[in-house]
């Protein structure tokens, strides 16, 4: 829980750096990080290194697919990978989730 100190820019820059095709699937992935985060008030930049690694980059070589916007390799409670219907719907349950671990602030959009 803490404001960032970069932009989307600057998160593009760096996805493209690791991943030259980073952003054909998700070009607006560094924009929904910053705008679920915001709203919820945790740090952008943490949760968007944190789907680097858990994507390695947007490659997605492990056992989810890009298909599952989950970009944090989050369970659906019974053990199983979760699956969200949209990237954007997929950021926002890796941002509470993160939100759930380091605060206890109420959601401000449940969901």
């Amino acid at each position: 829980m803490s404001h960032c100190s970069t932009t989307e820019l600057h998160l593009k820059i760096f996805l493209r750096a690791e991943n030259e095709n980073a952003l054909n699937l998700f070009p607006d992935l560094p924009k929904i990080y910053r705008e679920e985060a915001t709203i919820e008030g945790v740090d952008y930049d943490i949760a968007f290194c944190q789907m680097c690694v858990e994507t390695d980059f947007l490659r997605f070589p492990g056992t989810v697919s890009a298909s599952q916007n989950n970009f944090a390799g989050l369970a659906d409670g019974t053990g199983n990978l979760a699956t969200f219907s949209s990237a954007a719907i997929g950021v926002r349950a890796h941002i509470q989730h993160l939100k759930a671990y380091a605060s206890t602030e109420p959601l401000a959009r449940p969901q």
